[in-house]
């Protein structure tokens, strides 16, 4: 059984997905968009984007260099993956993935209550 799964972990990794006719096929080439997904929109960037005042699909699509379709799948993709909201550790936000994408950075600043009295 260990086998098959090695077997199958490899036939992941290359060959020629285009056609799709087979189950492989198809499960290649979403496992391929997802990856893409997490490297050319990765949250930093969608923070940076934000932070710049970016709002719409259409701005964040031309700054980041990919068609809103892609944007699109990509925050259709997080919110399968992550639900509608996320929180991320490495940077201290949390993502909304509803319509549009909304980030709330965590407020890490602590204010002492003691006044003096």
């Amino acid at each position: 059984m260990l086998f098959g799964r090695r077997n199958t972990a490899l036939l992941l990794h290359f060959g020629n997905i285009v056609k799709q006719e087979k189950t492989l096929d198809i499960k290649q080439e979403i496992l391929a968009r997802r990856k893409a997904h997490l490297v050319l929109i990765p949250f930093n960037l969608l923070i940076e984007c934000y932070d710049l005042g970016l709002r719409t699909y259409y701005e964040v699509a031309n700054y980041l260099n990919v068609i809103e379709k892609f944007l699109y799948e990509a925050v259709d993709h997080f919110r399968q993956k992550y639900g509608l909201m996320y929180y991320d550790r490495k940077t201290n936000c949390y993502f909304n993935f509803g319509n549009t994408i909304h980030i709330y950075k965590e407020d890490n600043s602590s204010y002492s209550y003691d006044y003096g009295c």
